[in-house]
C-alpha cells in the first residue's frame, strides 16, 4: 500500500513539472523585443519601433538609424542605443498630416519608403534594401506632380530621367549607365549552365 501511495505521490510530481515546463515555453515563445516609442519633437510626431535585443555587426558604409531613450539618431557605420526595427511614421504636430513612412530592418531603410510635403502632397517614394536606395524612385513637385524617375542598384544611381520640369524639356536624360556595364554587371550574377 505504501508502494502505491509512492509512485501516485512521484507520478504527481512528475505531471506537476511537465505542466510547470509547458508553462514557461509558453511564456518565452510569446515574449517579443519588439517596442513602440512615440516621440514629439517640435512641430513633429513620430512613432516607430525598436528591437531592443538586436546587435548585429555594423557595415561601415551603411546609416543605420537608432534610439537613445530620448530621440532618433543616425550614424554611418555604427549605432550606440537600440536599433529601429519595423514600421516608421513621422506626421506634424498638432495638425497630424504624414509627413514620413517606411520600414527599417536592423537599423537600416527597407521596401518603400515615401515622404510628404506639409500641405501632404507626395514629394518621393523610394525602394530601399538593406540600407541602400535599390530600385525605382520618384521625385514629385511641391504640388504633387511627378517630376523626376530614377533608378538605382545598390545605392548608386544609374539612370535618371526628367518627366515634368519647366526647366528641362519632358524626357530629358540626365544619366544612363552605359549598356556594356549593364552587361559585366548582369554577367557577374548569371549562371552558368
Amino acid at each position: 500500500m505504501q508502494c502505491i501511495a509512492f509512485y501516485k505521490k512521484i507520478l504527481g510530481l512528475f505531471i506537476l513539472i511537465i505542466f510547470h515546463l509547458h508553462a514557461i515555453a509558453q511564456v518565452e515563445k510569446g515574449y517579443s523585443s519588439s517596442r513602440k516609442v512615440h516621440l514629439t519633437p517640435p512641430g513633429r510626431k513620430i512613432e516607430a519601433t525598436i528591437d531592443i535585443k538586436l546587435n548585429p555587426a555594423a557595415d561601415p558604409d551603411k546609416v543605420y538609424y537608432w534610439f537613445d531613450n530620448i530621440s532618433i539618431k543616425r550614424t554611418q557605420g555604427g549605432f550606440a542605443g537600440y536599433l529601429l526595427d519595423g514600421i516608421f511614421t513621422e506626421f506634424t504636430y498638432p495638425e497630424n498630416v504624414l509627413l514620413t513612412k517606411g520600414n527599417f530592418k536592423n537599423g537600416l531603410k527597407t521596401g518603400i519608403w515615401c515622404e510628404w510635403s506639409d500641405a501632404g502632397f507626395l514629394k518621393s517614394r523610394e525602394k530601399w534594401r538593406k540600407g541602400l536606395k535599390n530600385g525605382k524612385s520618384e521625385i514629385f513637385s511641391q504640388e504633387g506632380i511627378l517630376v523626376r524617375i530614377e533608378k538605382f542598384r545598390r545605392g548608386s544611381l544609374v539612370y535618371s530621367r526628367v518627366v515634368n520640369d519647366s526647366t528641362a524639356s519632358p524626357g530629358s536624360r540626365i544619366l544612363k549607365a552605359p549598356k556594356y556595364l549593364w552587361n559585366k554587371t548582369r554577367n557577374l550574377f548569371s549562371s552558368k549552365k
